[in-house]
């Protein structure tokens, strides 16, 4: 599942628009352990933030920036510059082999 965001942490939590429809959809999907749902957020690198994590913040499995990947494991995927502009998020997502 592809999630927007206005801003990410590097732990893999994100604000996104204020209605909570992504949160509630994430938190009722791993309620029923659906295991091959991964929810991936995308990003640039000048909307990490630090900002609270509030109790119904759901983390996301996986952040992509122009950059990076990171993973809610701690895990980060440095990316060669022109990796995402080459391959795109399809790309990116056979990098970290989901």
């Amino acid at each position: 599942m592809i999630v927007p965001m206005v801003a990410y942490r590097p732990d893999c939590y994100r604000i996104g628009y204020g209605g909570g429809y992504y949160d509630s959809t994430i938190k009722a999907i791993r309620e029923i352990e659906c295991k091959d749902i991964h929810t991936i957020g995308v990003a640039f690198e000048a909307q990490k933030a630090d900002f609270p994590i509030e109790g119904h913040d759901m983390q996301l499995d996986y952040i992509v920036t122009e950059n990076t990947v990171l993973d809610s494991m701690r895990t980060k995927y440095p990316l060669d510059k022109d990796f995402l502009g080459s391959y795109g998020i399809e790309g990116a997502l056979t990098y970290i082999q989901l």
